[in-house]
């Protein structure tokens, strides 16, 4: 598996480490993309809640960031689960970076980003990007 931060592993992560995930939390009905960006969907027809689990911290709806999740330690919370929404929460101390919807690399990199900034209980927020120039295959670290 290669790309995003897959089950909040760094970097690329391997069948094992998400087996391990999945294992060690007993869950296979969610998924942490980087440290701070959970889905929850929905899995079963006609259901109109999911049940998530949500790691310490303040988790804010990404549609609607009034609708927050906090949790002093890991815990299990009922969401409401409309047909026309899936639950996406992003973590407090995370920065987002979003961008317009595009059909090809070249496309996207002509749309403007908008940062969303959750903070964290001390007031601060972090973040990385990655800019695809749609030329090269490998991605650059830190510093170019």
């Amino acid at each position: 598996m290669v790309g995003a931060d897959i089950y909040g592993f760094s970097r690329n992560t391997t069948e094992e480490l998400c087996r391990r995930w999945i294992k060690t939390y007993g869950i296979s009905t969610q998924l942490l993309i980087g440290r701070g960006v959970m889905v929850s969907p929905v899995l079963t027809p006609g259901a109109v809640t999911v049940e998530a689990y949500f790691p310490a911290g303040n988790w804010f709806n990404l549609f609607n960031y009034s609708n927050s999740v906090t949790a002093t330690s890991g815990k299990k919370v009922m969401l409401d689960a409309p047909v026309d929404t899936i639950n996406v929460h992003v973590q407090g101390g995370n920065i987002l970076p979003m961008q317009e919807e595009a059909m090809t690399t070249e496309a996207a990199r002509k749309s403007n980003f908008q940062l969303l900034v959750a903070l964290n209980d001390s007031g601060s927020a972090s973040g990385e990007v990655f800019l695809d120039d749609g030329e090269e295959v490998e991605m650059v670290g830190k510093g170019g």
